[in-house]
């Protein structure tokens, strides 16, 4: 008696690539990918700014040694754009009209205009005619006790100390402030070659 003889064994062939299976598989994994990709450009979002590397004072030329990139996520553009961007070079010649703190963002409304520059005026002083720990960056009223007058004379108001001499606190010394190139300084000045400088402090 004869046995039965075997099915032929079947191998399932490769599927090709026009296979949809694959198609579709393949197409998940592309959609998976750009999500992935729009996911990264979204956290990223921030844009690159200059901050103050040091505390900054009015009157004070920027240099590169002054500020320091930083990348901030702003919410808006308008926001962004009221802010020095670090994407191009530091322009030469740009003067702060205001003090800039350490770490501070440099906003572009802190840089003097070209007609506002400011001029350093030295002022004489005597230590005990300035307030204690008075330095740069302060903002201060200049006044004048006049010889042949009992009343003092305010001669500038609100101007920034841009720089204070080693001889301050032991005698004489010498207090430079900054004046806007606007302000006419002639009778300022006048009044205070006939008297005695004391500075104020504000704030």
């Amino acid at each position: 008696m004869s046995l039965p003889t075997p099915p032929a064994a079947t191998r399932h062939a490769r599927p090709g690539w026009r296979d949809p299976r694959i198609l579709i598989g393949s197409l998940i994994v592309a959609a998976s990918i750009m999500a992935g990709v729009k996911v990264l450009s979204a956290a990223d979002n921030t844009v690159g700014v200059w901050a103050a590397n040091g505390d900054l004072a009015p009157g004070v030329e920027l240099g590169t040694e002054d500020v320091v990139r930083v990348q901030v996520r702003f919410p808006d553009a308008d926001l962004a754009a009221r802010y020095l961007s670090a994407d191009d070079a530091l322009p030469q010649g740009l003067v702060l009209s205001r003090t800039i703190s350490r770490g501070d963002l440099l906003p572009r409304s802190a840089i003097a205009a070209n007609e506002a520059t400011l001029v350093r005026v030295p002022l004489g002083v005597e230590s005990t005619d300035v307030p204690a720990g008075l330095g740069s960056g302060d903002r201060v009223d200049v006044w004048v006790a006049g010889q042949e007058s009992v009343e003092a004379k305010r001669v500038l108001e609100d101007v920034a100390v841009l720089n204070v001499s080693a001889q301050v606190g032991s005698g004489l010394g010498q207090v430079v402030v900054g004046v806007e190139q606007a302000i006419d300084l002639s009778k300022a000045l006048s009044t205070v070659a006939a008297g005695r400088v004391i500075i104020t402090g504000r704030g």
